[in-house]
């Protein structure tokens, strides 16, 4: 669980190859020193035709 005192970081992480006129959903996660895994937001998207 992240503790609201602690600064919130932004990655980017590029998404190649993914079919055209594609809905998609995405969702980041990250794994702490004591194995506990939070997970962000779910994250819908549409590639272009």
């Amino acid at each position: 669980m992240l503790d609201a005192s602690e600064p919130l970081l932004t990655f980017v992480s590029p998404l190649t190859g993914l079919s055209p006129d594609t809905f998609f959903y995405v969702r980041a996660y990250a794994i702490d020193s004591q194995n506990q895994v939070s997970y962000g937001k779910e994250l819908a998207f549409r590639t272009v035709p």
